[in-house]
């Protein structure tokens, strides 16, 4: 039965199934495998906020109505970060312009998860719209712009940007900088997912009037399949990173009742969803 439920100033209605949490639906095992075999060659960047922590609570009244990754009797396994209440915030939402088919927007990506930063992303496959304002150099690496700044960032110097104004700039994680290992686990995963993501094929009138509302992060098999659509289709969407340890994890379990990632909200429609199987067909039905 939908619910009610508030996404930003807007009220979405929940649809679809019910979320099962790592239930793969029929006939995507075999994209969600290759996914999966991505994050798998990437050692999991992207899957962990930095500082994670994973530890055992008593449930008490505080805290019994939280999202917990398990409970047990009286005890609650519970996620967090020891590190990123200590990082500055954009005092605005970074913008990402961003292509499937690119190692380094990967990296960037990844970044964003593990920092825990949300960003506005327009899509950019080829033959998409000329998204107005987008900076130079988007046909060969990401571009982003931080308005709290006023900084306009390409390629490889985005991921050091991020570290050093959001972030610990001496403990940038290995995966995420240029050596062989980094480098060629790539080069592997783009192979992996070669051509999906990177050629437009939505219609110009579809755009929505407001972006799309995305609670993903970098490292899910079923979050990756989901942002491939989104990028088939040049959808602009707010990504709400909520890597493991991430709080947001717990607002969203406030909002809905649930969490599970991917969850996308449209507030052009007024309708929120679970699972990645349901929200791809709900993007190629309403923006295709």
């Amino acid at each position: 039965m939908a619910t009610r439920a508030s996404s930003n100033s807007n009220d979405a209605v929940l649809t679809g199934p019910t979320p099962q949490r790592f239930a793969v639906a029929e006939g995507q095992l075999a994209e969600i495998a290759k996914t999966a075999a991505v994050t798998v060659l990437r050692l999991g960047s992207g899957a962990l906020v930095d500082g994670y922590r994973i530890g055992l609570e008593k449930t008490v009244a505080e805290n019994e109505g939280d999202y917990a990754v398990a409970k047990i009797g009286a005890w609650q396994t519970v996620e967090g970060t020891n590190t990123l209440s200590r990082f500055a915030k954009p005092r605005e939402p970074l913008i990402l312009y961003d292509m499937q088919d690119c190692g380094e927007c990967k990296r960037v990506r990844e970044a964003l998860s593990i920092l825990d930063l949300d960003a506005l992303v327009y899509p950019c496959p080829v033959g998409g719209p000329a998204w107005s304002g987008m900076g130079q150099g988007t046909g060969s690496g990401p571009v982003m712009v931080d308005p709290s700044s006023g900084m306009t960032v390409t390629g490889s110097d985005i991921v050091e940007y991020l570290f050093v104004t959001y972030g610990n700039p001496n403990k940038i994680p290995m995966m995420l900088k240029s050596n062989s290992i980094s480098d060629l686990t790539l080069r592997l995963a783009m192979c992996l997912r070669k051509g999906k993501g990177t050629t437009f094929s939505g219609a110009a009138a579809a755009t929505p009037q407001k972006p799309l509302v995305f609670w993903a992060y970098e490292a899910s098999p079923f979050c990756a399949v989901v942002r491939e659509v989104l990028s088939e289709l040049a959808l602009p969407y707010v990504l709400v990173n909520c890597a493991r340890g991430s709080p947001k994890r717990n607002a969203l379990f406030s909002k809905y009742g649930h969490f599970q990632a991917p969850c996308l909200v449209d507030d052009n429609a007024g309708v929120a969803m679970f699972e990645s199987a349901a929200i791809i067909d709900y993007l190629k039905k309403t923006y295709q």
